[in-house]
């Protein structure tokens, strides 16, 4: 498992002043409330940002980072990734899984056949959408719900779906 936990990415500018928009990739808005600190990567390094203040507009998280106070600044960490460690994650439940552990996971069938790996996660709306792609390139989308996905196992490595009527072009 990863040191780090992926939790959203940083999409944009607000204003003059530093403040940046950030898509969550948590369906726990409110975690970014109680963080004092995230992680910024820059070409394969981590660099700490303390937070100054955190809003949020529509389903837009806005953080100001002490330090960041213009909009040029702002504007060279967009399109970064934010990262907290594993020792500043929010507790799952039983069936929660952090999305930077569900990507890079081998996904086969109920018969054993390999299918790829996991690649990227989409959340559009009820539940995410997990992109397999196979040896070939080929991509396939599955629904993550219980009626598709059979087994995660993270210290294995894998995955294991039903794949439904249609999931299969």
């Amino acid at each position: 498992m990863l040191d780090y936990l992926i939790i959203g990415k940083i999409v944009g500018t607000k204003g003059l002043a530093g403040e940046v928009k950030v898509y969550p990739m948590t369906q726990y808005l409110e975690r970014f409330d109680d963080l004092e600190f995230v992680y910024v990567e820059f070409d394969g390094r981590k660099e700490r940002y303390d937070i100054e203040h955190v809003s949020y507009s529509k389903k837009i998280v806005v953080i100001k980072f002490i330090g960041i106070d213009s909009i040029e600044a702002a504007q060279k960490l967009c399109g970064n990734y934010l990262y907290v460690d594993r020792a500043h994650a929010i507790k799952l439940t039983k069936d929660e899984y952090f999305l930077s552990d569900i990507i890079g996971l081998k996904v086969y069938d109920i018969d054993n056949n390999y299918l790829g790996i996991i690649k990227e996660i989409y959340t559009p709306g009820s539940n995410d959408v997990y992109e397999i792609v196979n040896q070939n390139g080929d991509t396939i989308l599955i629904p993550a719900i219980a009626n598709v996905i059979k087994e995660i196992n993270l210290d294995g490595g894998y995955m294991i779906v039903e794949l439904l009527e249609g999931l299969m072009g």
